[in-house]
This record gives C-alpha cells, sequence and structure tokens, in this order.
C-alpha cells in the first residue's frame, strides 16, 4: 500500500495547513505510518500539548480509512485497510474471478538439482511458484504447475562413477516404506558421494572423461534406476 502513503500525506496537509509537521520516520516501536507532532504548535500558542493533541485527532478524524491515537506528543495515523485486506484474504470464501477462464497458465518453479542438497533459493521459489498458482486459480485459469527435478547431466555421472567405485553395485536400494530411518540413510549416503567425488575431481585429471563416459553409457540404465527410485519414493509418500 506505498500508492496510499502520498494520498495519506496530503490529505493531512489539506485539513492542518501546508505548513504543518509531519513525519513518517517513526522509531521502531511504533506501528504507525505517520505521525503529527504537537509539540511545536502547543509551544507556540502557549496550550497544553495533551489539548492540542486531542484537537488534531479531531480534525483527522475526518479521513477514511485510517485509525487516530494520540501518544504523548504525537498524533499517530494507521491505515485500518490492511488489515481489512488481510482479514478477507483469509476467508477461504475469499471473492474469486473468472478473469482467467478459458485461459493457460504454465508455472515452473523451484527445480531443485536432485544430485545435490537443496538450498534457501528452491524454497524461496517454492514459495513464490505456488502462491502464484493460487493467485491464477483463484483468477479464474486453468493452471498447470510444474516442479522438474533437476537435469540430466553431468552431476549424474559423477555420481555413477562414485557410486561404483565405492560400493561396485549398480541396482540401488529402494527406500523403505515402513520408516524415515532407510530414506534419510539413502540421502546421507548420495551426500557423501557427492563430497567425495568433488575431492576426486580436484585431484584426478582422468576423473571427468571416466565421469563423461559413465554418462553416455549409463544414462539409459540409470533413468530407469533414478525413475524407479522416485516412483517408490513418492509412492511411500502418499
Amino acid at each position: 500500500m506505498s500508492w496510499f502513503l502520498p494520498q495519506l500525506v496530503n490529505r493531512v496537509r489539506e485539513l492542518l495547513g501546508p505548513d504543518y509537521p509531519i513525519t513518517t520516520e517513526l522509531p521502531s516501536n511504533q506501528s504507525a505510518w505517520l505521525a503529527v507532532p504537537v509539540f511545536g504548535v502547543a509551544k507556540q500558542q502557549r496550550r497544553d500539548v495533551a489539548d492540542v493533541g486531542k484537537a488534531v485527532a479531531e480534525t483527522l478524524s475526518t479521513i477514511e480509512g485510517v485509525a487516530i491515537e494520540t501518544a504523548g506528543g504525537f498524533v499517530n495515523i494507521t491505515p485500518t485497510d490492511v488489515s481489512d485486506v488481510v482479514s478477507q484474504a483469509a476467508d477461504p470464501d475469499y471473492p474469486t474471478s473468472e478473469l482467467g477462464k478459458g485461459q493457460r497458465i504454465l508455472i515452473e518453479f523451484a527445480g531443485p538439482n536432485v544430485a545435490k542438497p537443496m538450498g534457501i533459493g528452491h524454497l524461496r521459489s517454492t514459495i513464490l511458484g505456488d502462491s502464484l498458482q493460487r493467485i491464477f486459480r483463484a483468477l479464474g485459469y486453468d493452471v498447470q504447475s510444474h516442479n522438474y527435478l533437476g537435469d540430466w547431466g553431468t552431476q549424474f555421472g559423477k555420481v555413477l562413477v562414485a557410486y561404483q567405485r565405492k560400493f561396485g553395485n549398480l541396482e540401488p536400494e529402494l527406500p523403505s516404506r515402513s520408516s524415515w530411518s532407510s530414506t534419510l540413510a539413502s540421502t546421507k549416503t548420495l551426500n557423501v558421494i557427492r563430497i567425495w567425488t568433488r575431492r576426486r575431481e580436484r585431484c584426478s585429471g582422468g576423473w571427468r572423461r571416466e565421469i563423461r563416459r559413465s554418462e553416455r553409457s549409463g544414462a539409459s540404465s540409470w533413468r530407469s534406476r533414478f525413475r524407479k527410485c522416485l516412483g517408490s519414493l513418492i509412492g511411500w509418500v502418499a
């Protein structure tokens, strides 16, 4: 509601006069948007600060959509429409629209690289993407949302080579549906493999060539295994 602040300032100046002091720089413990100091006016008119504050508050009470409150030598002004909009949006029956009826929107978000640990950036884009799809659905659009779990590439070649060297078994263990323990163990194993691969990559010149060969030769078989693991995990969570 940053658009509302200049309008509010103009309205206050209309009521109190163009030269009346107004401040938007308030202490951190103040939740008001605008403050009208009355110390100077009280001193100039030789009146009690509280009386001047009360008079100013009464004058400003004609402004719609704001709350007026006296606090010491200030008259604080806070928009009330903000809380009204938030409470309305939280209502399950909040009005929807048919603005996008008959139109389709594709939203792709998150897209973590499943061969690496997730970062805070994935959380940010996930929240933004989910919010957008909810907004567009409320506007009547046919929303298709997708979360692509990374792309096939060198990072999988690294996992392939490291897995073969450390375990010698290309058939992955599927996570158990009985508990999180096996799933977490598999995740930790992949993380250990990733770190081990990075260290070997720095030390061995032939490491990259082996990764590329493994990436090409094992692409089809490991794609099917990856889908099998992912399908098992999704089924377990569901």
